[in-house]
């Protein structure tokens, strides 16, 4: 099992990668039809994300959830470490569908995809202003879609400096701050070009972080630096 997993990840992997792609172009016209109805979509980027996990499933060595959260249905704002582009299907492994990521503009130039993120709610960084952010935020988590930040802006092997903009927007909102840590995924898709590899995957949904411990100016940069201690420490126990 160990050889096999070495010799057919690159094609399982390349065949997730079709699978997005090519269902992505083929249901355009039927989402046009129903005009991009955000629910539909929220099905739809979960059915992938389902179709993703069953095609790596043979070839990484195993896929582990951990609940350390008490609050399992409410929507809330989430914040996670960023090893890869493969992050973006973490939530739908944690079992949420009303989810939208904040994001810089790469992501919604993606051919079919852009259009989806964008009617489905997700928010573009490069394209709002703070106050405008604030107010999407506010009117998902009170619509029950909850809102994922990647603070890092990158994509980091070991978690790097937390910018604090999701940390601003959630003491603005008055939402707690749900940390994730993600494992594996950088040892699966190293950086600079090499081939994927196995590796185990670990997501750990962590306790909430509230933001009325972190008061005044100060406030969002401190509960950065809370907060990735609480994902650093968790990713070294894991």
């Amino acid at each position: 099992m160990r050889y096999y997993r070495r010799l057919l990840i690159l094609p399982h992997y390349l065949l997730g990668i079709a699978w997005l792609m090519v269902t992505a172009g083929l249901l355009y016209p039927y989402f046009w039809w129903l005009g991009f109805a955000r629910e539909k979509l929220f099905a739809f980027f979960k059915f992938q994300g389902d179709v993703v996990y069953g095609l790596l499933r043979p070839v990484v060595n195993g896929i582990t959830v951990v609940r350390k959260d008490a609050d399992t249905d409410r929507a809330r704002l989430f914040v996670a470490n960023h090893q890869s582009v493969m992050d973006a299907f973490v939530f739908s492994r944690l079992g949420l569908t009303r989810v939208v990521h904040v994001a810089k503009n790469w992501p919604f130039r993606i051919p079919f995809y852009g259009r989806y993120l964008r009617a489905a709610g997700f928010i573009n960084t490069d394209e709002v202003g703070f106050d405008e952010l604030c107010a999407r935020a506010r009117a998902l988590l009170a619509d029950g879609v909850s809102v994922v930040f990647f603070p890092e802006g990158t994509r980091c092997k070991t978690p790097g400096r937390f910018h604090s903009l999701a940390f601003h927007v959630a003491i603005a909102v008055g939402a707690d701050v749900t940390p994730v840590a993600i494992s594996g995924h950088a040892a699966m898709l190293p950086p600079k070009g090499r081939l994927p590899r196995p590796a185990a995957l670990r997501y750990t949904i962590l306790p909430a972080v509230s933001v009325r411990d972190f008061p005044g100016a100060t406030g969002p940069l401190t509960m950065a630096r809370q907060v990735r201690n609480i994902i650093v420490t968790e990713l070294a126990a894991g």
